[in-house]
C-alpha cells in the first residue's frame, strides 16, 4: 500500500477492508499476515488495534453473531448480539484510552447498546466486555452510576465490634452527586473485609520493605482487592458497578473535631472525570 495516505483513519480503513476480505477468502492466518505486511502504513496504535479486531472477530464471530462495521462516526467496530440484544462493539486493548464522554452524543441518538471489548494485545484473548450504557438523568446532562460502598461492620450496645462487614450499592447522578444519591441495595451474605481494614492488614505484611516498596505493594494489592470485589458484587447483584469506596473521618482543627465524608478509592477508567474522588459528604 502506498505511503501517500497521510490520514491514518483512511489508511486504517483501507487495510481493514483488505484484511477482512482476505479473512473471508483465505482465513485468519492469511488476514493476520496482511496486517503484518502493512504494519508500516499504520501507526503503532492502529497496527495493534487492527490485530485485536481480527482476533476478536475470529474467536467470537459465532457466539456474538458479529458483523464488521465501518466506523463512520459511530464508534463501532462490529455489530452483534449480547445477552439476546443487538449491540455495537468497540474493540480496544487499553481501557484507559476509552472515555464515556466520546460516546455520549451517539448514545443520545440511539437505543442500540454499546459494549467495549477488551482484548489482550499479546494473546488476542477477549479479557472483558464492558457495558457503558449508563442511564442519562432527567436533564440529559448527567449519567447515573452504581457505586459500591464498603462497611467495616456494626457495633453492639456495648460498643464492641460485631465483625459483620457488609456492602451498600448507591446510584449517583454525576451532574449533581451531592443531591442525588439513591440507595439501591444492601449486601450482607458475604464476609468481605472493608477497604480500610484490608489496607491496614496488608501494611502488616511489609515490615521488611522500605517505605517506597511498602507503599507500592499496598496500593497494588488494595487496587486488586477492590476490582475483584467490584466484579464479584456486580455479578451477584446484577448491577453495573463502576466505582467503590468507603466513608472516612476527616479531622478538622483540634480536639479530634472533624466530619465524615465518602471517598471513592476506585473508579472505572471509562468514567474518568464524571465523579469526584471525595464526594464531600457522608452517604
Amino acid at each position: 500500500m502506498s505511503k501517500q495516505y497521510s490520514n491514518q483513519a483512511e489508511i486504517y480503513n483501507k487495510v481493514k477492508a483488505i484484511a477482512f476480505s482476505i479473512y473471508n477468502r483465505d482465513g485468519y492466518s492469511a488476514a493476520l499476515k496482511c496486517v503484518e505486511n502493512n504494519r508500516y502504513q499504520l501507526d503503532p496504535r492502529g497496527f495493534v488495534g487492527l490485530k485485536a479486531e481480527l482476533s476478536f472477530f475470529h474467536r467470537n464471530m459465532e457466539s456474538l453473531q458479529l458483523t464488521p462495521a465501518w466506523d463512520y462516526g459511530i464508534k463501532c467496530d462490529f455489530s452483534g448480539m449480547f445477552d439476546g440484544r443487538m449491540c455495537r462493539f468497540d474493540v480496544t486493548t487499553n481501557l484507559d484510552v476509552k472515555k464515556l464522554s466520546d460516546y455520549e452524543s451517539i448514545q443520545k441518538k440511539t437505543s442500540i447498546l454499546y459494549k467495549l471489548a477488551l482484548v489482550d494485545p499479546q494473546s488476542g484473548e477477549l479479557l472483558d466486555i464492558v457495558d457503558i450504557n449508563f442511564p442519562f438523568n432527567k436533564t440529559g446532562n448527567g449519567r447515573l452510576f452504581d457505586v459500591l460502598i464498603f462497611n467495616p461492620g456494626d457495633r453492639n450496645n456495648n460498643g464492641e465490634d460485631r465483625y459483620n462487614p457488609y456492602q451498600e450499592i448507591y446510584r449517583i447522578d454525576s451532574y449533581d452527586p451531592t443531591n442525588f444519591v439513591m440507595p439501591e441495595d444492601i449486601l450482607t451474605d458475604w464476609y468481605i473485609q472493608d477497604i480500610h481494614s484490608f489496607r491496614a492488614d496488608t501494611y502488616e505484611q511489609t515490615e521488611f520493605m522500605d517505605d517506597d516498596q511498602a507503599k507500592e505493594y499496598v496500593e497494588r494489592e488494595v487496587l486488586k482487592y477492590m476490582v475483584q470485589n467490584v466484579k464479584f458484587i456486580s455479578k451477584v447483584s446484577g448491577r453495573n458497578i463502576v466505582a467503590c469506596g468507603q466513608r472516612k473521618f476527616v479531622s478538622i482543627g483540634k480536639d479530634d473535631d472533624g466530619e465524615y465524608t465518602t471517598m471513592l478509592y476506585w473508579q472505572h477508567p471509562v468514567i474518568d472525570g464524571y465523579l469526584p474522588d471525595d464526594l464531600g459528604f457522608e452517604i
